[in-house]
This record gives C-alpha cells, sequence and structure tokens, in this order.
C-alpha cells in the first residue's frame, strides 16, 4: 500500500489535476472510489475526471461520507438512520423542555435566556460542534470540571447535561446525528465485510480544505487499510492548519497561483450591483474595467456570488441590461412566498388582529384575494376578531375565518405531524400553486417562482408522510404536543431547513451563486460581491454556554500536536474564514472581481475587507497575483457621462437631449 505521504497532491484551480483525476481512474475503473465534502460536488467531479469526454465502461464511484456510511452500514446490518435538520431541532426541543421543567421542579435557578425560543438553536450549534470533533461528554467533564463534582447550573455544565441527553437519545432510538457519521464509520471498518471492501480499493479523497476532528481520525483508519490519494486545495496561508498539517505531511510539490484581481468600488448597495451588471454588459463587447481580465467569450465564462438577502438587486440590474443568468440557489421553503406567511398568521392572531397586520395578510396574493380593492374596509380601520367579521364580505371573509381556524388549531396543539398538517390544509384549502400560476401568466421569468411553491408544497408532504412512517420514527420528540406559538414556530422553522431543487445549468449565461459554491465549482471568471469587513470576516462570537476560556480548557488537553479532540477558537474560525475567502477567489481559472459598497444599508462607511488587503499583498514564491487595479463607481456615474458608452434601453445618459 502507499502511504498517503507519496500521494498528496494540491492546487489552487481543481482543473490543475483534471489529468492526473482522470488518470487514477482509468488505472482502475472499478476499484478507484472518490470521496467529496458534498452531494454538490459530484457532478463537477464526474466532468473533470471525464476531461469533457464520454465513459467505457463503469462509471465512476464518487461519494460522500454521509452516502458511503449508509452503504458500508448495509453490507454489516448495523444501520442508524442519519436525522434531518427539522429532527435535530425536534429532538433538542423535546430534551431542553423535558430539561427545564426537571430543574424547576427541583427548585434550580438557571439563567433567563436559557427559558428563550432561541436557546435551542444555540445548543444545537455547540453539539454540532463537539460532534464534529468527536469530542466525547467524558472528555469535556474531564477537561472542564477535573472529572468531579460541579454547579449543574453553570452554562458549560447546561451544555454537558443536553450533550449527554442527546447522545443516549439518539442510541437508544438507533438514530444518527450527520456529525457523527465519520466516528460511525470508523466503527464499522471492525466488520470483516466492510474492511474486506476498503482493502480492494482505491480511495481518492478530493476537495477537503481541512477535516473535522472525526473526519481525520477516519482519513488515518482508511489510509492504514487501504491505497490511498489526497487532493489537497491551496490557500496561500502558510500558517494555516489545513489537511496537510493535520496529516502531518509535507507538500511534494506546491502549486503556484497567478491571477487577476480587479476591484470594483461603488457608491451605495444599489449602484454596486448596478455597475456589475454595466461592465459585464461593456465587457460582452469588448469594453469596460473588466476587460483587463482577458476576454470575455460568453456569459457562460462567468459566476456572481451574492449574499442572498441582495439577490433582488443583482436580478434587476442583470434583466435591466438583458444578462441572461441562472440562479444556482439551493434555496428554502422560507425563501418562498410561503416562507414566514404560518409565523405572520400567528402574529396577527395574538395581537388581536390589528389592522395594518391583518391588512397585510389578506392581500398575500397567493391566497386568492390580491385582486380584491380594499380601500374602502382601510379606511374603516378594523381592529379585532368581531369587526373583521363585520366589514368583510366574500373570498376575503373566508380567508380570514380559515386563518382564525388554523390559529385555533395552533392552539388547541398537537404532535409535529399534526402541526404541519393544519398548515397543509390551510394552504391546500386556496391552491397556492394554481393562484400562484394565475399571478404570473404568461410572464416566463416568474415561472420559477411558481415551481418553488410546488416543491414546497412537495417538501411539506414528505415532512408529514416521514413523520408518521413508524419506519422513521424519531421517538418520544415527535410524538410531543405543540401549542399555540411553538406549534407555529415549529412550521416556520421546517421551512428554514426544507431545501428546494436546484435549477439546471445553462449555457451561456452568468451563474448566480447564494452562499458557498460547491467546492469544485470552477469558473474562467469570478466575480464576489460585498467583499468589506462587515462580511469578510463579519463579526464572529463566541457562544454563552462555550466560551473561548472553556474552549481553552478542552484544548490545553491536545497539545499544539492536536492529538486529543480540539475545538476551534475565535482565532481559528478567522483563519478557517480568510482561507475560505482564498479558496472562493482560487474558483477563477483566469480572472476576480471584488467588489463592494462604501456604505452599507445605513449609508454608514464600510471599509475594505482585511482579507482583501492580505491577499494583494501575498505575492511570494507560490502566490503572484496581478493586480489589475480598481473601476470607482461614485454617485456621479449612476449617469452615464458624455464620453460613456449608453445602453439605450437600460439607461439615460446626459447626452442625450434634454426634454
Amino acid at each position: 500500500m502507499s502511504s498517503v505521504c507519496d500521494s498528496v497532491y494540491t492546487y489552487f484551480n481543481i482543473t490543475e489535476q483534471s489529468d492526473r483525476l482522470s488518470k487514477l481512474y482509468e488505472d482502475n475503473p472499478g476499484g478507484t472510489l472518490f470521496l467529496v465534502p458534498a452531494a454538490l460536488d459530484k457532478e463537477n467531479l464526474l466532468q473533470l475526471i471525464a476531461g469533457g469526454g464520454s465513459y467505457f465502461g463503469p462509471r465512476p464511484a464518487i461519494f460522500t461520507i454521509g452516502e458511503l456510511y449508509r452503504d458500508m452500514s448495509k453490507m454489516c446490518d448495523v444501520q442508524r438512520r442519519v436525522i434531518d435538520p427539522p429532527d435535530h431541532n425536534l429532538i433538542l426541543r423535546y430534551l431542553v423542555e423535558k430539561f427545564l421543567n426537571e430543574k424547576e421542579s427541583e427548585g434550580t435557578e438557571l439563567p433567563a435566556g436559557m427559558k428563550h425560543a432561541g436557546f435551542v438553536s444555540m445548543v444545537g450549534d455547540n453539539i454540532k460542534e463537539l460532534l464534529a470533533e468527536d469530542v466525547s461528554p467524558e472528555h469535556l467533564h474531564r477537561t472542564l470540571f477535573d472529572g468531579g463534582d460541579y454547579d449543574t447550573s453553570l452554562p458549560e455544565a447546561v451544555l454537558l447535561r443536553l450533550y449527554t441527553d442527546y447522545l443516549l437519545y439518539l442510541e437508544s432510538n438507533s438514530l444518527a446525528d450527520a456529525g457523527q457519521i465519520a466516528s460511525l464509520m470508523r466503527e464499522l471498518l471492525l466488520f470483516d465485510k466492510v474492511s474486506d471492501f476498503i482493502r480492494n480499493r482505491r480511495i481518492v479523497f478530493v476537495g477537503f480544505l481541512s477535516f473535522t476532528g472525526s473526519q481525520i481520525k477516519l482519513v488515518r483508519s482508511l489510509d492504514e487499510m487501504s491505497e490511498t490519494y489526497f487532493f489537497q486545495p491551496e490557500t496561500g496561508l502558510d500558517d494555516f492548519y489545513d489537511g496537510i498539517s493535520q496529516l502531518k505531511k509535507e507538500f511534494s510539490k506546491r502549486s503556484e497561483w497567478n491571477i487577476k484581481v480587479l476591484q470594483l468600488n461603488a457608491n451605495n448597495e444599489t449602484l454596486q450591483f448596478v455597475s456589475v451588471a454595466r461592465e459585464l454588459a461593456l465587457w460582452a463587447h469588448g469594453h469596460g474595467n473588466f476587460a483587463k481580465l482577458g476576454t470575455l467569450t460568453n456569459y457562460g465564462e462567468t459566476a456572481i456570488l451574492a449574499d442572498s438577502r441582495k439577490l433582488p438587486l443583482l436580478t434587476t440590474s442583470l434583466e435591466r441590461y438583458k444578462i441572461p443568468y441562472n440562479l444556482q440557489v439551493r434555496g428554502t421553503v422560507a425563501d418562498t412566498p410561503l416562507g414566514e406567511l404560518a409565523g405572520r398568521i400567528w402574529h396577527a392572531y395574538i395581537s388581536g388582529w390589528k389592522t395594518r397586520d391583518t391588512l397585510s395578510l389578506l392581500k398575500t396574493p397567493i391566497l386568492g384575494c390580491g385582486g380584491y380593492d380594499f380601500r374602502h374596509i382601510e379606511a374603516l380601520f378594523p381592529d379585532g376578531a368581531e369587526s373583521w367579521r363585520n366589514v368583510l364580505k366574500g373570498n376575503p371573509l373566508v380567508l380570514y375565518e380559515k386563518m382564525a381556524e388554523l390559529c385555533r388549531s395552533f392552539e388547541k396543539g398537537g404532535t409535529p405531524s399534526e402541526a404541519l398538517s393544519f398548515w397543509r390544509d390551510f394552504i391546500m384549502f386556496f391552491d397556492a400553486a394554481i393562484c400562484a400560476s394565475k399571478l404570473v401568466g404568461e410572464e416566463v421569468s416568474l415561472d420559477d417562482s411558481v415551481k418553488d411553491i410546488s416543491s414546497a408544497l412537495n417538501e411539506l408532504e414528505k415532512k408529514i408522510e416521514a413523520l408518521e412512517d413508524l419506519k422513521r420514527d424519531i421517538g418520544d420528540a415527535a410524538k410531543v404536543v405543540l401549542k399555540g406559538g411553538d406549534a407555529a414556530s415549529y412550521v416556520s422553522d421546517w421551512g428554514r431547513t426544507a431545501t428546494l431543487p436546484i435549477q439546471l445549468p445553462q449555457n451561456s449565461s452568468v451563474t448566480v451563486f447564494c452562499g458557498i459554491p460547491p467546492v469544485l465549482t470552477t469558473f474562467k471568471y469570478w466575480i464576489m460581491t460585498d467583499i468589506d469587513y462587515k462580511t469578510w470576516p463579519g463579526t464572529l462570537r463566541e457562544s454563552p454556554l462555550l466560551g473561548g476560556e472553556s474552549k481553552r480548557r478542552v484544548n490545553s488537553f491536545a497539545g499544539e500536536e492536536r492529538e486529543l479532540p480540539y475545538i476551534p477558537d475565535l482565532h481559528d474560525e478567522r483563519e478557517q474564514k480568510e482561507a475560505i475567502f482564498r479558496r472562493l477567489i482560487a474558483t477563477a481559472q483566469n480572472g476576480v472581481v471584488l467588489s463592494r459598497s462604501l456604505v452599507d444599508s445605513n449609508k454608514r462607511p464600510i471599509g475594505q475587507s482585511q482579507f482583501t488587503a492580505s491577499l494583494l499583498s501575498a505575492n511570494g514564491a507560490y502566490v503572484k497575483l496581478e493586480n489589475a487595479g480598481t473601476a470607482e463607481y461614485p454617485l456621479s456615474k449612476s449617469i452615464p457621462d458624455f464620453d460613456d458608452y449608453v445602453f439605450k434601453d437600460a439607461e439615460i445618459a446626459l447626452s442625450m437631449p434634454k426634454v
């Protein structure tokens, strides 16, 4: 077997390793197993291995660690079902409520914040981190409290208790959290069927910038059993604790990074996105600042990264300049018009059906009353249930009564599946998808909104079925009765985690990403927006349950070599964010644009990202970036000047005749 020391390859842009990946597959098509960080990376890797061609013989076997765990657990029939995010939150909600009731009966005083709705999410984030780093409750107890007695009301003690309860709950119900997969997979390697399977495979890790504590242990175990190859993404940050450092290996041959970087500074948020679209349109004609990066053959060579909250600004700007685009946004049900509707209805109900809140709901287009003229009702200022029943007639009255009925159902309460069923029955009564289709009419550009609503309804049906399926039972947490605001909150929480399908990519169109794209994504040119210090690095906060001092106590046992569990602190998180920033820029093969607004949404000045300054001063043996200059868009450039190019259908210039 080859050692991982002899099979570590590095890259800035993954296309550098396309030939080597193809060769590994061609040498042993049926015996090579590729592992990637996420399912969305699989298609990109397939294209890299194929080199633009087709496959003859077996299709490359590409897995995520979770998918490999699922297949291997079937071999030895010891599978624990991996729960999805809503189930994770549901179980924690159940355990937190049980814990709080217990402490109340004991008379133990706990911090008031532990009774707030956001506490469950906070605990969940800490537990995910502990699982990812393979920190056992015993290790936490030993490092935080020296293995002895402690005050059970301390924040760290509460986390230790809930973490222990969570693990016991999962085990007793044959469930697993996604953060446990790497640890559970190591246990499967002890089974003969699994170990024989691994020993007869060549395993190729592609795209892992660094590993969590549980993953690195799995990588080492697999390396001992099989021929293992590792394709390490580079960042140019010598001190970053990446996969090479974790494996205690040296770079056999480091890649070189030579790319053009152009900055775009706009006076405000809106102008930032307008200027990006305008420069793209100019570039397509061989003009403008972006042309300094190279020649743009077609829009399909370019991708844009934007914050989901700024997406309407970006898409409106692209449409204004008639630039074709496709959204590669893995949105959630919460992003659709149905998103926060349940919460809004419940808020209107508990506030006594106030005029403004209730009118806003009645005017919601997908509920069928969008075309109704409410002006005469607005003049009456109805307030309260009786008042609304006196002034409403026809469809608006039916809608109001159905909203009130939904809230009474929430108030009466039900299991999680029943709470979702209340919501499903409400939106199905109005045929939300049909209403959306009628509203869209012949407007093709809005078809995706209708598809998202239909997908949201499908996801809702699937979740209800899953909660009612005995084979997918998650235990007592699924049987707890949610009442009132808890029922409405559960519907909203589910919406924020239920994902929607991604559009198929389109040729010759700008690709738009919201959030981090798949790690093996590559484009000739890459545009990143909002590159300022509020986003990169942004605000990093310590958890009230596991602060910096507690992490230092846990990490002091790990030592510099980090042999024992190590929990990333704020310094580590900042380094990880800078590494991700560098990796995003490495998406580009030829050139990258870093754009930003000079003021935030409140018109306050906002500075350049520290990561940009670090990047542009990073020239050395392996990083040789070329500064392509800065495009300035002050407020005066909102209107094209006399000597500027003008897109007559998109803008009005100073040179045009005055009326």
